[in-house]
């Protein structure tokens, strides 16, 4: 049966997280395949991200694809495997979905967040691909900018606001990352997002980069990138350097009060494809990999050629937004 309601406040946590104004949006992504000499048996297996399921952004659904995939969801992605592709064909993915995504404000109070050594803290705070936090330079920049603090919450902020002041963060695309963003005195929202989570974790702090597309005022979509930090007994608390710098399109909804509103809340203008680097696996040892750098989503594998596909190329269109309904 159903027992009566009992309402009830959680105490002790540190802050809270406050979900509104939902929008929901279309978008649709594609790839097209143009194959030059190719002899049977052959292949070509495509991982295509997916929109991420979260706190903020929910509802996630599938609305339409042309060609079922071979796995539908491997580590936030669909895999797609293309069979016995003939010399001069042509042929090409669409996938189309819907997704609700939701403003996020985060109230921390400082002096109740206290270090931890979670497993989810421990297992972000390593280095990685993509985050080189046990690099000396970032070691001892993450020590002078966080000096003798020992909250996470407030050193996480120190380094938010150091990048802001410092970072030289500009929206025009940059090359390089984490430690070009150091060399170059200056750094693009991808880089600023990876050196915001390697000098996290050079001063004890989980982190993560997130990537996704920005929506702009005329329903246009653009690459960004932009991070979370943990605290344990809490969660994971948002930061867009970029943003709160003012390095975004021209034609983007920036708020006034960004330098200080990026820190611990996100607008709703935004889809999220990956939260962390994901690290994918070849499906054959002999098979040709290709990869893709500053994409919307942070992945480590794209497409892998097997067999006798010897020649050909792909066309991964941009995200697209196709629909737009504020609620």
């Amino acid at each position: 049966g159903t027992s009566r309601p009992c309402f009830f406040d959680v105490s002790g946590k540190p802050g809270t997280k406050t979900y509104g104004d939902k929008r929901s949006y279309t978008i649709s992504c594609s790839v097209n395949i143009q194959v030059k000499e190719a002899s049977e048996p052959n292949g070509l297996y495509l991982w295509i991200p997916r929109p991420v399921s979260s706190a903020s952004q929910r509802g996630v659904e599938l609305l339409s694809r042309n060609i079922e995939p071979f796995v539908d969801n491997y580590r936030g992605t669909s895999l797609f495997q293309l069979e016995n592709l003939a010399s001069h064909s042509q042929t090409g993915i669409t996938l189309s979905y819907r997704v609700e995504v939701y403003s996020l404000e985060t109230t921390l109070q400082a002096q109740l967040v206290k270090g931890g050594n979670s497993p989810v803290d421990s297992a972000y705070r390593l280095p990685g691909p993509l985050v080189p936090s046990d690099d000396p330079r970032i070691k001892a920049l993450a020590a002078a900018i966080t000096g003798k603090e020992r909250n996470p919450c407030l050193k996480a902020r120190q380094i938010y606001d150091w990048l802001v002041r410092e970072g030289n963060i500009r929206h025009r695309a940059l090359t390089g990352e984490a430690i070009e963003a150091l060399e170059q005195k200056q750094a693009d929202p991808y880089m600023a997002a990876l050196l915001f989570c390697a000098l996290c974790r050079a001063s004890g702090i989980g982190a993560i980069p997130v990537s996704g597309i920005l929506v702009n005022r005329g329903m246009e979509a653009e690459k960004h990138y932009w991070a979370e930090f943990w605290i344990d007994g809490f969660g994971w608390v948002p930061v867009d350097p970029a943003l709160g710098a003012g390095a975004a399109p021209a034609s983007f909804n920036l708020r006034e009060d960004r330098a200080n509103w990026y820190f611990g809340n996100l607008d709703n203008q935004r889809i999220t494809f990956s939260r962390g680097q994901t690290l994918l696996s070849r499906m054959d040892v002999r098979g040709r990999a290709a990869y893709r750098t500053r994409d919307y989503a942070l992945q480590n594998l794209w497409e892998e050629a097997v067999g006798g596909l010897e020649s050909y190329s792909s066309l991964w269109g941009d995200v697209t937004i196709t629909g737009m309904y504020v609620q």
